[in-house]
């Protein structure tokens, strides 16, 4: 079981369909329990706009736990002009 006792990063990052990272955001939050979003600007890390397609992304938090670190889900994301 994850636990969350203190502020943590919560990391989105977001790869193209080559497994290339493309973009990244990082949030720290007190409490990053619960439902929440974290917003991407569509552009790669010397801030051009990425071509429309598909993506991945990632959104990873730092937990305390014996079993493991961190816990992280994938989605898919569309991005189009």
């Amino acid at each position: 079981m994850a636990r969350l006792n203190a502020t943590k990063a919560v990391k989105l990052t977001i790869y193209d369909l080559g497994g290339e990272q493309v973009g990244e955001v990082i949030e720290r939050r007190p409490d990053p329990r619960g439902s929440y979003a974290l917003a991407w600007p569509g552009t790669d890390a010397a801030g051009r706009v990425v071509p429309p397609g598909i993506y991945i992304a990632r959104i990873e938090v730092d937990v305390d736990s014996d079993a493991a670190t961190s816990t992280a889900v994938e989605r898919t994301i569309y991005v189009a002009y």
